[in-house]
């Protein structure tokens, strides 16, 4: 955690995470409650996208939808792409993990109108 710089300050907590560990490539954190006392955050490495699950990849697409949501942006086709490491060639595999954290609600398009080359999205909350 010190790596990633997460607890060298104090505050908004889970955006601190979301945000350093996204910044330094790692997949999105999972959150629970532990015996209704606390909270627990597992942070993940590195995993290259072919051994990411469906869960995952859906949980690591919302969660950058809701920290470019944050700093008032929409997530795109690229960003996913950067965000698993996969090449421009990859728009398809992009698509479905968006197409996947559609379905499941967890995120909608800004405008559903657009074409879907220019499409960005936000967490469903926002």
């Amino acid at each position: 955690m010190r790596k990633c710089s997460i607890c060298e300050e104090r505050g908004s907590g889970y955006d601190k995470i979301v945000t350093a560990t996204s910044s330094s490539g790692l997949p999105a954190s999972r959150v629970g409650q532990q015996q209704g006392r606390f909270t627990r955050a597992t942070i993940f490495s590195k995993v290259p996208f072919d051994l990411t699950s469906k869960e995952d990849r859906v949980r690591i697409c919302y969660m950058q939808a809701c920290l470019a949501s944050v700093i008032a942006e929409a997530l795109t086709n690229a960003d996913v792409r950067e965000l698993f490491g996969l090449s421009a060639d990859a728009k398809v595999k992009a698509s479905r993990v968006i197409r996947d954290t559609l379905e499941r609600g967890l995120i909608q398009p800004v405008d559903p109108d657009t074409a879907p080359r220019y499409m960005r999205y936000v967490p469903l909350w926002a």
